[in-house]
């Protein structure tokens, strides 16, 4: 006898509620009256009715979400099918507007200077890094999200730092921030990257062959994370780990690229991202690091949640894609925006891969460390104001 498939997902939602009641409800033998057997029974069918009903409800604001997205950009494919070959997606929308939208973006320069207003008190160009000119007479250094802990920064720290910030006082012109989504795979928005005058990319991602044609071969500034550096180069802990990250830098991105990271975030952080400027120095690099400035990134999230960002409680904090978005915003004349997607699947529910240089992973929506879904609307939002261009098509 064949079983339906909805019909099955039922029998084992209904196997996994059964294993949380008691065991006097799914003892064949017990002598219980027969009302206790059937309201066992009604326990079951209730909460199998309530986990389909959850689930419905979470697709829905996935779905809700992506129309709301392709209302903006139109309807037009992000990406191609699972069935087509990337150079196939990318034949299919030639001659498409990038950001899908069936229209020219235009700038709206009104719009992005009054943001800059608004964000002018955080005085990004001179605070954004750590330097030696805004670090001399305060050297404790509080962590975001644990203010009443520090680091006092000692001189081996601090003679490691810039004098003063590198972006203080000039324009990076027009920037391209890079995001590591799925959604880049076939757009072919590789050589449009590289035109850029100043190109972000983020957490240390692959820059080389079979991606290059997506996502560019330039990058300027490129960020790491604790996580990434404990995963990939064993938190520069060992020989190997260290020849790796040094090798990866310099073969990735090139020697001259300024590599950042937030180390003051929570204390966690400290080791593997403090040890940055030692290795590089040690492998006679040109490589720049550089440290968020931990007052900058705190002072920047109360900001936005001021101008409407609306952050979950607690410990949220920005993805870092929002956060050099918004520093961005501040530094260069304009800004571009590829590889941001937070949703499993694109505007026509085919699957999209969170990153695009693996095929199986999660993040996104499920990433209880950021609001993705907020920060999205909060770039739509932008994007549909002029203030930045958010590019989730085809390139040509």
């Amino acid at each position: 006898m064949s079983v339906d498939s909805r019909e099955l997902t039922v029998l084992v939602h209904v196997d996994c509620i059964m294993n949380f009641l008691p065991s006097c409800c799914r003892c064949p033998r017990c002598r219980l009256k027969s009302f206790l057997v059937a309201a066992c029974l009604v326990l079951g069918v209730l909460g199998t009715c309530l986990i389909l009903t959850v689930n419905h409800t979470d697709a829905n604001v996935v779905s809700s979400k992506r129309a709301q997205v392709g209302a903006t950009f139109g309807e037009t494919r992000s990406v191609g099918s699972s069935q087509a070959t990337p150079s196939e997606r990318g034949e299919e929308h030639q001659g498409q507007d990038p950001s899908n939208t069936g229209q020219s973006w235009q700038m709206n320069k009104t719009a992005l200077l009054q943001l800059r207003q608004n964000l002018k008190p955080l005085q990004t160009a001179k605070r954004f890094v750590l330097s030696q000119d805004i670090s001399a007479k305060k050297r404790r250094l509080p962590f975001v999200f644990r203010p009443k802990n520090s680091l006092y920064m000692k001189d081996d720290m601090f003679y490691t730092l810039p004098k003063v910030s590198p972006f203080s006082g000039r324009s990076l012109g027009v920037c391209s921030l890079v995001g590591n989504g799925g959604i880049l795979t076939g757009s072919k928005c590789g050589e449009q990257i590289d035109s850029s005058d100043f190109v972000i990319r983020f957490n240390m991602a692959p820059v080389c062959p079979p991606y290059l044609d997506d996502i560019g071969r330039r990058t300027d500034m490129v960020t790491t994370s604790r996580d990434r550096m404990r995963s990939k180069f064993d938190s520069l802990k060992s020989h190997t780990g260290r020849e790796k990250f040094v090798n990866h830098l310099h073969h990735q991105y090139g020697q001259d690229t300024y590599i950042v990271s937030a180390p003051f975030t929570v204390k966690g952080n400290i080791g593997s991202l403090l040890g940055i400027p030692e290795v590089l120095t040690s492998h006679n690099s040109s490589a720049v690091p550089l440290f968020i400035n931990p007052s900058h990134a705190g002072t920047m999230l109360q900001t936005w949640r001021k101008l409407g960002l609306k952050l979950s409680d607690g410990e949220t904090n920005f993805s870092s894609g929002f956060y050099y978005a918004s520093v961005a915003l501040e530094l260069c004349d304009q800004v571009n925006m590829y590889g941001f997607w937070p949703f499993p699947e694109d505007r026509e529910g085919r699957p999209v891969s969170y990153h695009y240089y693996k095929s199986v992973d999660s993040g996104g929506l499920n990433n209880r460390w950021h609001d993705m879904d907020k920060e999205f609307e909060k770039l739509l939002e932008f994007h549909n104001h002029g203030v930045l261009q958010l590019i989730s098509g085809n390139c040509r």
